[in-house]
């Protein structure tokens, strides 16, 4: 049979009862600060990690509002690209057909100018050749009033010219030709005719011409 426990003994196990129920007390009180900060860093990751994706969120929302805003802002500009190419083509085509219209004017324009050069120069040549006729004419008739002038102020028979002063005045026959006085006095006392048309001729018929020049 065992023997009873003395009161020291007593105490020192309440003593170690303590000691063991304050070290539990603290391990529980040490789980319990333990469990609170997980649960705290637990919420807190949670939270933080519901920010960022609300964050994540706001940003992809902003980024689509962007994208949307460029996508609008290329297809503006999309549409107004292609109305300034149109009337861009427009423009180019207007200029086009008013270069065609122009050179065509300009040809036209040409070939007119080469055909009145062309007729001025045929006129040009139609009336020097025609200027060319009339002065050859007026040179040939000159010359045939010369030939007929130097037969009309010269003698026939000796082709010396009339002198109204001297000897060799003119004269004329009944025939109407005229010669130096001297010559046809000669010549009709060897022959009773006149020395041009041989017409009948006598020195009776010899006529003074006066106002001849001499």
């Amino acid at each position: 049979m065992e023997s009873p426990m003395n009161t020291e003994e007593q105490q020192s196990l309440n003593d170690e009862d303590e000691v063991i129920m304050e070290m539990l007390q603290e391990i529980e009180l040490a789980v319990n600060e333990k469990s609170i900060n997980v649960a705290q860093k637990e919420e807190e990751r949670k939270s933080e990690e519901a920010m960022k994706s609300a964050e994540t969120k706001a940003e992809q929302e902003n980024i689509l509002k962007q994208i949307t805003e460029l996508i609008g802002e290329r297809d503006s500009l999309s549409a107004i690209l292609k109305l300034q190419t149109e009337e861009f083509e427009q423009k180019v085509t207007k200029l086009d057909k008013m270069r065609q219209e122009l050179l065509e004017n300009l040809k036209s324009q040409e070939e007119q100018h080469m055909q009145q050069v062309e007729q001025i120069k045929l006129k040009f040549q139609s009336d020097l050749e025609a200027k060319d006729q009339l002065f050859l004419e007026l040179e040939q008739r000159l010359e045939r009033q010369q030939e007929h002038y130097e037969l009309d102020v010269s003698c026939s028979i000796c082709l010396d010219r009339w002198n109204s002063t001297s000897e060799h005045r003119p004269v004329s026959l009944r025939c109407g030709h005229l010669f130096g006085d001297h010559c046809i006095r000669s010549y009709l006392q060897r022959a009773y005719e006149c020395p041009q048309c041989r017409g009948p001729a006598q020195l009776a018929d010899l006529r003074q011409i006066f106002g001849r020049p001499a």
